[in-house]
């Protein structure tokens, strides 16, 4: 048997050879292909002879192992039942790219999904009619081949082709992290991706929203923020390290307005400084990687799910039996410190549900 070897440019196509290498794919065939971390062995994992073939070029098993490449990231969709926002965040911020990200499948099985940052390999993925599973183009104990050649020295003769699109740009493997369906995230491997940054980007984010962004929600993530971090047992600085991001935003502000001066001094009779604060609008963005929303009247849900109807389960307000939390501005700073006690109580009692 003669191993085939498809040359082509990573990054520009046409890329006529690709029907070929798809038909193979399809018919059981397997297919060595490039990604920015390392070469994978490719196959149909519809097609059990192909999967077996598979695990003794090998020399281990590959069923279950395989990871899912897609071309688009939009596909793992058609993949899941429903997809934490935390493993949203993550496709989102590195796909394509180094990552694979396990989550469970339509029928419950952790199941691995990767996303390559080579533009032959995802013009190859979306010209192949079925479910691409691939293994890192290594021998059992052996390390993964970053050029075609690696492979051609591992495998010829065993597999029918290999697609070299030049060597691997990072030489590495792609860090591998679990996003489980309750939203907790580990990372199963380390990879190019430094856990630092994927820790920061699976981070809880607890929202804040008021009108103005200069009183009410500033106050309660200042707030926030020293209360976790105390349960944390960290220093402010270190709460997003230990998972937790705290924002605030307004429905309704002019960008860059400070705190008021009656929010800073309630903020600093409890050791908090507003002094950097900003006001900012409140964005979809910023919407879509808040895990919590917490909204200090029923108008600001209204308002909220208004604009942004999917994120309508993660709004609650802040107090939780759901009464308003009325604006201080402009009522002097005994309001201001009546507010800052509402807060503080609402705060508590929401943290424990978190």
């Amino acid at each position: 048997m003669r191993t085939r070897i498809v040359t082509a440019a990573p990054g520009e196509g046409p890329w006529p050879a690709l029907g070929g290498l798809a038909g193979l794919l399809m018919d059981g065939g397997i297919v060595a292909i490039p990604t920015e971390t390392v070469y994978g062995l490719a196959v149909n994992l519809r097609d059990e002879a192909a999967v077996r073939r598979l695990e003794q070029v090998r020399g281990r098993a590959a069923d279950g192992a395989a990871t899912v490449h897609m071309a688009d990231p939009e596909m793992l969709a058609r993949e899941v039942r429903a997809l934490p926002l935390a493993a949203r965040k993550l496709a989102a911020r590195f796909w394509p790219g180094p990552l694979t990200l396990v989550v469970s499948d339509r029928h419950g099985r952790p199941t691995g999904y990767r996303v390559p940052d080579v533009a032959v390999t995802r013009a190859l993925l979306r010209a192949t009619d079925c479910r691409v599973g691939a293994v890192a183009a290594a021998p059992a104990g052996g390390p993964p081949a970053v050029t075609a050649e690696d492979v051609s020295a591992q495998f010829d003769g065993v597999i029918d082709a290999v697609l070299d699109a030049g060597p691997c740009r990072h030489g590495a493997p792609s860090s591998v992290v679990r996003v489980f369906p309750g939203g907790d995230v580990e990372v199963l491997a380390d990879g190019v991706l430094p856990t630092d940054l994927i820790r920061e980007t699976t981070a809880r984010t607890i929202l804040f929203v008021c009108s103005g962004n200069r009183c009410r929600s500033p106050l309660a993530a200042a707030m926030a923020t020293q209360l976790l971090a105390r349960r944390q047992g960290v220093d402010e600085l270190e709460l997003l390290a230990a998972g937790y991001r705290v924002e605030s935003a307004g429905t309704g502000c002019l960008r860059g307005e400070p705190a008021t001066a009656e929010a800073e001094a309630v903020a600093a009779a409890r050791g908090l400084d507003l002094g950097a604060h900003r006001a900012r609008p409140l964005t979809i963005s910023i919407l879509e990687r808040a895990d919590e929303v917490f909204v200090m009247t029923a108008r600001h849900r209204g308002s909220i799910v208004e604009f942004a109807p999917d994120a309508a389960e993660r709004i609650r307000p802040l107090d939780r039996r759901g009464r308003d939390i009325p604006d201080p501005f402009g009522h002097g700073p005994a309001a201001y410190e009546k507010i800052a006690k509402v807060i503080h109580a609402a705060l508590q009692s929401r943290l424990d549900d978190l």
